[in-house]
């Protein structure tokens, strides 16, 4: 059964001094950090681009299928937005040794990266 708060922990009573933490970053298309990023808006570039060589199997790409039933196996365009070349993280400088990277899901690592340069 739950116990009330007695006088001396309730939240009325600490008096603790208020916290933030205030940062920002980003990893966008054509956006490697926010300065960029503002520039690219201000600027109006489009980083929507073709796709890179070997991102997907060209052999899956149907256009004519985006008419029909959409499947799941099927690409139905060629651009998009992509950080492919912007994405890269240096694991050592998170003390992650080199063969764990492997087991490591990429959009964690890049996760990492955003968020140790947001603060």
């Amino acid at each position: 059964m739950p116990t009330q708060p007695t006088p001396s922990t309730a939240a009325s009573d600490w008096h603790q001094p208020p916290v933030a933490i205030v940062g920002m970053a980003v990893l966008l298309p054509g956006a490697p950090d926010l300065d960029t990023y503002w520039h690219n808006l201000v600027g109006g570039v489009d980083a929507i681009t073709e796709a890179p060589p070997g991102r997907w199997d060209p052999a899956f790409y149907d256009p004519a299928g985006a008419t029909g039933p959409a499947r799941a196996d099927r690409i139905y365009c060629r651009r998009g937005g992509f950080v492919d070349d912007l994405a890269y993280v240096d694991p050592l400088r998170f003390g992650i040794p080199p063969r764990d990277v492997a087991s490591i899901e990429p959009d964690q690592l890049i996760a990492l990266r955003v968020a140790s340069a947001a603060v």
